[in-house]
């Protein structure tokens, strides 16, 4: 197999790194810290949010490893973290964030719909506050979220958003989802931001992911690497295919490939 030279290992974490109970298994741990120790930069890339005290949020994962990872690319890739640091933000404006709102409500009157700002869900979710959107805080909004039962639908909206969002799929356990950002958001735009910090080259990037929203990554990195159980499109486009989420593969495939070289 051809040697790479792999600087930086970024990966999604539900359907991926986490089991399918989300639970984060100790080998997989054992193997992140070990990758570390060999001066490889690792990187969390995730729709789920910063925050420590929401059950969606990501920290509680990345405070397992001996040390919290270089790079959290947060909300789909709305926000990039080095560190604790938020080192990039792109966010939906207050007024375009309760436009797009109203042309969902009016779209899907019963939809599931919700949207992330700041450490708060907001919108017809458990867990989230004022569901009817009529007492949102005047911040920037990272993520809209719609449910939706097929791609058609997505294409279906597109069209309602304005020029600056886009949307794209994501399937979840309970519920597919409408991701709807900025356009100047997304993973792979995290991705390129770590990489930028970190003066470490597109080659030089292994990925890891499952998700339709992974897709681009996966991609374009140097090395691209589908867990067993992703969506066939994203199998398609990977370099590699590993174990799937429930047999560690992504810790089995950067033991064989990083730790033991």
């Amino acid at each position: 197999m051809q040697n790479m030279d792999i600087k930086l290992v970024v990966t999604d974490l539900d359907r991926t790194l986490l089991h399918t109970d989300k639970t984060l298994s100790a080998y997989t741990v054992e193997v992140l810290n070990r990758c570390r120790e060999k001066g490889v930069k690792l990187a969390f890339a995730t729709a789920r949010p910063f925050c420590n005290g929401s059950q969606y949020g990501i920290l509680p994962f990345a405070e397992r490893l001996a040390a919290l990872p270089d790079a959290l690319i947060t909300s789909n890739g709305a926000e990039v973290y080095i560190g604790r640091r938020r080192h990039k933000h792109f966010p939906i404006a207050p007024g375009l964030r309760d436009t797009t709102l109203r042309l969902l409500k009016q779209a899907k009157p019963e939809g599931f719909i919700f949207v992330e700002i700041g450490e708060e869900i907001y919108g017809n979710v458990p867990g989230a506050v004022h569901g009817d959107f009529t007492k949102l805080p005047d911040e920037a909004a990272n993520m809209i979220f719609i449910g939706v039962d097929s791609t058609a639908e997505v294409h279906a909206l597109a069209p309602l958003l304005h020029e600056d969002l886009y949307i794209e799929m994501s399937h979840g356990e309970e519920h597919h989802l409408g991701l709807i950002l900025h356009k100047t958001a997304g993973k792979w735009t995290g991705v390129k931001e770590a990489a930028r910090f970190f003066n470490i080259l597109v080659e030089n990037i292994a990925v890891f992911g499952d998700d339709f929203i992974d897709l681009e990554m996966i991609k374009n990195a140097g090395v691209g690497v589908a867990v067993e159980n992703a969506a066939p499109e994203v199998k398609k486009v990977a370099r590699f295919v590993c174990g799937s989420n429930n047999e560690d593969g992504v810790a089995r495939w950067l033991e064989e490939h990083i730790v033991c070289r």
